[in-house]
């Protein structure tokens, strides 16, 4: 059953877009046990762990990247346990080629966050371009926060400096009721596409990745709750949703679902810009 949300009051906020750092230092790689060092720097927006009360982000557990170690072949690095919730954290290499077996065929350490299987690299021109990326069509909502993986990040520096640079915007929903919500969908009223395959271009240094979306990209996005949300009349609650940049021209849909199946829709025609 759909309803124009007469009970919960939906505002829509976006959260600050500006580039968050995060500054890998390569460790002396001993020939058995390769690591990276990975330290958060201070200016936030948005992945793993986001504290808005410090407005800091900090490393969470099982988080892992892809790296291309100045080489088209890859290695999948994880954190190590004792790092999680710390902005200083050591990656061991946990797969795919050896670092000191890899071909050095790149001039720069490429990454990606979050590690996904079948990402392949290449260089045109100085810039390099990730493919088979995924941008996921589900998110697990996390209680002031954004579930592991939810927020994608690139780098491409040379191997003594990996920094970090965003891939999406965030956008932040504001939601009161007395409803559970079980989940929450986004769509442009244009059909962007918001989910899906993709390819990422990575300048070297500080310049702006991009994200484009491949033909079949999908047009919407679900934040998932594994557990019900409870809402309150009182005080809103947030949800974070990831999405790529995007501008929505016409307006955007958001439809909230509680554990009734019952919809709760929420439309504006006003153009708005995810960056």
């Amino acid at each position: 059953m759909k309803k124009i949300l007469p009970i919960i009051a939906a505002s829509v906020s976006l959260l600050i877009s500006c580039q968050k750092e995060e500054s890998l230092v390569v460790s002396d790689i001993r020939a058995d046990v390769p690591t990276l060092n990975a330290s958060i720097e201070a200016m936030p927006s948005g992945r793993t762990s986001y504290e808005e009360a410090d407005r800091s982000v900090r490393w969470t557990a099982q988080d892992r990247i892809i790296a291309f170690m100045k080489s088209t072949d890859w290695g999948r690095f994880q954190i190590q346990a004792r790092y999680a919730g710390e902005k200083n954290a050591v990656f061991d290499w946990h797969g795919g080629t050896f670092p000191s077996l890899a071909k050095e065929n790149l001039d720069h350490y490429v990454a990606l966050y979050p590690y996904q299987d079948g990402v392949e690299c290449s260089v045109t021109d100085g810039t390099y371009t990730l493919t088979n990326v995924v941008l996921p069509s589900t998110q697990n909502y996390a209680e002031d926060s954004f579930a592991n993986g939810s927020f994608p990040m690139v780098a491409a520096c040379d191997e003594s400096d990996l920094t970090f640079r965003n891939l999406c915007g965030v956008l932040k929903l504001h939601l009161k009721g007395k409803q559970k919500v079980s989940s929450i969908i986004v769509k442009g009223n244009g059909d962007e596409p918001l989910s899906g395959n993709a390819s990422v271009s990575v300048p070297p240094g500080v310049g702006e990745p991009a994200i484009t979306m491949a033909a079949d990209a999908e047009t919407s996005v679900t934040l998932k709750c594994v557990s019900p949300v409870q809402l309150s009349e009182a005080e809103s609650v947030d949800f974070y949703i990831s999405l790529p940049p995007v501008e929505f021209n016409n307006g955007f849909e958001v439809t909230v679902i509680d554990t009734d199946d019952n919809e709760f829709v929420f439309k504006s025609a006003k153009s708005m810009k995810i960056s």
